[in-house]
C-alpha cells in the first residue's frame, strides 16, 4: 500500500511541477477551498489514484493547505527512503553520464555508504562547465569546472 501511494503522490507533485493549469489549481489563493477540493476530488479520481491520496488531498484543500502538496510529497519521500535504508544522491553533470558513469559512481558511494541502498537522480547542467556536482543530503561534494573556476578567479581578485 506504502508503495502505491507513494508512486502516486511523487507522480502528482511531478504533474504539478510540469502542468500549468494543475499548478495554478493547487496554488490558487483565490479559489475557495470547496472548488480547490472539488476539482482536486474530480482530477485524482479520473486518473484512477487510490481513495487514500484522494482523501488525503481533499483534507488539504479543505483546510487551506494544499499548495503544499508539492513540499509534503518530498518530505514523504524522503523519509521513506530513510525507513528503507536508502540514500538519495542528486548527481549532475554538464552530460548525461552513461550506465558504465553512473554504475562506477554507484560503487563509490556504496563504499562510503556501507549497508545503504544508493538511489542517483541525474540531471543535466550545462552551467557546471565540466565535472560533476554530488548532492546528498544537505552534503554536496563540488568538483564542477564552474566551481574550481570561480575560486580561482576570487583568488586572483584577492592578490590584486
Amino acid at each position: 500500500m506504502t508503495d502505491k501511494v507513494y508512486a502516486e503522490l511523487i507522480q502528482l507533485r511531478d504533474a504539478i511541477a510540469a502542468n500549468r493549469e494543475l499548478r495554478m489549481l493547487v496554488l490558487s489563493p483565490v479559489l475557495s477551498a470547496f472548488n480547490q477540493e472539488s476539482a482536486i476530488h474530480a482530477i485524482l479520481k479520473n486518473s484512477g489514484c487510490s481513495g487514500l491520496l484522494i482523501n488525503f488531498c481533499c483534507n488539504l484543500a479543505r483546510s487551506r493547505r494544499l499548495s503544499l502538496l508539492p513540499q509534503i510529497a518530498t518530505v514523504f519521500a524522503e523519509r521513506l527512503s530513510e525507513l528503507r535504508g536508502e540514500i538519495v544522491a542528486d548527481i549532475t553533470a554538464v552530460r548525461a553520464l552513461d550506465a558504465m558513469q553512473m554504475q562506477s559512481l554507484e560503487k563509490q558511494l556504496q563504499q562510503i555508504f556501507v549497508g545503504k541502498k544508493i538511489i542517483l537522480n541525474a540531471a543535466i547542467d550545462p552551467g557546471i562547465l565540466g565535472g560533476i556536482k554530488v548532492r546528498i543530503g544537505s552534503t554536496l561534494i563540488d568538483a564542477s569546472l564552474k566551481t574550481k573556476l570561480d575560486g580561482l578567479g576570487f583568488a586572483l581578485k584577492a592578490v590584486a
